[in-house]
């Protein structure tokens, strides 16, 4: 197994990094393109189906969608059923009134009977059976976590009395899957595109797949260190790409700061970014298509950029960009 980690703050490197990998692999061969949405992989499919001459045999998928389909067989086999977030909603309800009634609740009986306690729970426990928690780690705990492992056994076992699997037995059991060789897909060359990693079975399913795996490329966004630190454990080489941006520039301290909580250093801005706000989409349509027509005229200087332009738009005589909001 080959597990390749291509890192960078801009979309244009991770994807030039993914469209190479593909590229390195005969039309003919199989791949398998998993993306955080199959809009995603979808569109990465098409790039990479106009820059070559011919191609077939590219698979895409969601990590979901992928996992439903490694579990297909298994839960099939059972006949069980995978569940929705109606259904757990449901079986919410249904544990809260039995546990209730049995007066096994403590710290929760004051609010239990209110109308928003088993849709709160419902998200609650979803996110604790992603995390593999156990019933008897919280039985330990305080009192609040107590009478949530209480519910939280109670749901496990309606969802063994009615075969039904949730998101996190769906990927527990593709992974079991994927271990036993069961998954075709597994065994083909991957793309990992920005797939973030947030939960432990999403981990257990994605090392899985790079047990099985002959080379596995994964691209992750600069500060997503939940899939970072994911792909590190597996033994995954990283390879940090700059973004193409001036260090100095006000483009590369945007890339690197828009989406964190990390303060930026004081500094003086180059003006290579230029903010402007619409007041609604006809009016950005506008200021979008008298930026194009300034930047066909041929016209120069930061006195021109109070408008702002889209990204994709480039400076005949330099790099500007502009964010709409």
């Amino acid at each position: 197994m080959a597990l390749r980690v291509v890192t960078s703050t801009s979309a244009a490197a991770r994807l030039g990094a993914a469209q190479y990998f593909l590229y390195t692999h005969p039309p003919a061969a199989e791949v398998v393109i998993v993306g955080a949405s199959r809009g995603a992989a979808d569109d990465l499919a098409r790039t990479v189906a106009k820059g070559a001459k011919a191609t077939f045999g590219v698979t895409r998928f969601s990590l979901t969608e992928l996992a439903a389909r490694a579990a297909a067989g298994r839960v099939t086999g059972a006949r069980r059923v995978p569940g929705t977030q109606a259904g757990a909603e449901a079986i919410a309800t249904r544990v809260v009134f039995d546990a209730v009634t049995a007066g096994e609740l403590a710290y929760f009986a004051p609010v239990a009977s209110l109308p928003g306690f088993p849709k709160a729970l419902a998200r609650t426990l979803h996110e604790l059976r992603l995390a593999a928690v156990t019933p008897d780690r919280l039985a330990v705990s305080d009192e609040a976590a107590a009478d949530i492992g209480r519910l939280l056994a109670r749901v496990d076992g309606q969802l063994d009395c009615a075969a039904v699997d949730d998101r996190a037995a769906l990927f527990r059991l593709a992974a079991d899957a994927c271990r036993a060789g069961e998954v075709r897909w597994a065994e083909l060359p991957i793309v990992l595109l920005d797939v973030p990693l947030d939960s432990r079975v999403e981990r257990e399913f994605v090392a899985a797949l790079a047990a099985r795996s002959p080379a596995i490329l994964a691209t992750v966004p600069d500060g997503d260190q939940s899939a970072l630190e994911a792909l590190t454990a597996l033994g995954a080489a990283v390879d940090a790409q700059s973004d193409g941006a001036p260090p100095a520039s006000d483009l590369a301290n945007l890339r690197r700061y828009v989406f964190t909580i990390d303060r930026p250093t004081g500094r003086e801005r180059s003006g290579d970014v230029t903010l402007f706000s619409a007041p609604g989409e006809g009016r950005e349509s506008v200021e979008v298509a008298r930026r194009i027509l300034e930047e066909a005229s041929g016209w120069g200087g930061a006195e021109k950029h109070r408008s702002g332009v889209p990204e994709s738009v480039k400076d005949p005589a330099g790099d500007h960009a502009a964010v709409l909001f």
